[in-house]
């Protein structure tokens, strides 16, 4: 089970800071640069189709914040990349598209970098809540 903190950042570290609603997440580059999802000025709502991975300063990503570095668990440190590969993994996707806040998002994105594989705690956790609701609905 991971948890999060604060602490001196560490290239290929996956990182996430406070957005309100919800944890935006990226991958810490090193040099005071993160790989993340972000549109155009770095606002995906007003034209969502402009969001891609993009690279940018910490200070653009935290927005006044503070970024929150992942600390691994046991079973998570055994399927972790090397962080020179997440680093990698993270900079091959700069420019690439197809954001999607259930589908594809800035979780999914710094979890593929991480581990290889495209997961997102946040959307499993409303699944999870939806599914008790309509449960207890009798849905």
């Amino acid at each position: 089970m991971s948890s999060w903190t604060v602490r001196p950042l560490k290239p290929g570290d996956q990182i996430r800071v406070n957005r309100g609603a919800y944890w935006h997440h990226g991958v810490y580059l090193g040099d005071g640069r993160v790989a993340h999802f972000a549109g155009e000025n770095d606002d995906g709502l007003s034209d969502p189709e402009s969001v891609r991975v993009r690279e940018a300063d910490i200070a653009d990503f935290t927005r006044g914040g503070f970024a929150e570095a992942r600390e691994y668990g046991l079973a998570e440190r055994l399927r972790l990349r090397r962080p020179d590969a997440v680093v990698e993994a993270a900079r091959s996707r700069v420019g690439v598209g197809g954001y999607d806040m259930i589908k594809n998002n800035c979780e999914h994105f710094s979890n593929e970098c991480a581990f290889g594989a495209h997961e997102s705690g946040q959307v499993d956790d409303i699944r999870r809540r939806v599914r008790a609701l309509l449960k207890k609905d009798g849905r």
